[in-house]
């Protein structure tokens, strides 16, 4: 399966604008080896290219790493947030709530784990 298709399968839904745009680096990537071929493989066209190219890839990379970084400090945040809460005094309706609480962090956790790694692939991947 192309990793494109994998990529939409893996992705969080609510989390798909963050991921990497692979397509785009993919087609540029097309398109950059066309052009560097037609125009004769100069060292001026292949400085061009890869600034075109990092105009493109940047932005992706800082997408994808500020998603991180938000997620990760939410995640530190609720985690200090639970530990303080926890209490071997509190009642069982308490104790409840608090561990669905907890839950629903590692949910968050194992997403920005899957995130991760999915983007990750991607910016690995050779088109």
């Amino acid at each position: 399966m192309k990793f494109a298709k994998q990529l939409a399968l893996r992705s969080i839904p609510t989390w798909a604008i963050y991921y990497i745009d692979y397509r785009l680096l993919k087609k540029a990537i097309k398109e950059f080896e066309i052009r560097f071929r037609a125009e004769g493989s100069s060292e001026s066209s292949r400085d061009a290219i890869v600034e075109e190219f990092r105009l493109l890839f940047i932005p992706e990379l800082d997408k994808v790493n500020d998603r991180y970084k938000e997620q990760e400090e939410k995640g530190t945040k609720k985690l200090e947030a639970l530990k303080s809460e926890w209490n071997e005094k509190l009642g069982d309706a308490e104790k409840e709530k608090w561990r669905r609480d907890f839950s629903k962090l590692m949910q968050a956790l194992e997403y920005l784990c899957d995130f991760t790694h999915t983007n990750i692939i991607g910016f690995q991947k050779n088109p």
